[in-house]
């Protein structure tokens, strides 16, 4: 199965924690993501809840205080059909060759 996710992952480092983190999670096949757009797209065996687990609990996010400190923020990943990573998701009942 393939998933897209559009992050608000903006720290660099964070951003490749969390391809990392999910390159190494069981049932992932594959883990395309561009830190410009925030797109991470996953060919996996296992639940997208898992994967969306995976960025909330990695991933951060750089804002700024109401003090104007910056501080982390958790990441907040939504799943489309096509995000930056120029990969699309079929719509449901397409034949997919595997």
């Amino acid at each position: 199965m393939l998933s897209s996710f559009d992050t608000d992952v903006n720290c660099p480092w964070c951003f490749n924690d969390v391809l990392e983190a999910l390159s190494s999670t069981a049932g992932v096949d594959d883990v395309v993501g561009h830190s410009s757009t925030g797109c991470i797209s996953v060919e996996h065996r296992v639940e997208e809840s898992s994967l969306q687990t995976v960025i909330t609990t990695i991933g951060r996010t750089v804002e700024v205080a109401y003090n104007g400190e910056q501080i982390m923020g958790e990441a907040h990943p939504s799943t489309h059909p096509i995000c930056g990573c120029g990969r699309s998701v079929p719509p449901l009942g397409d034949a997919v060759e595997v």
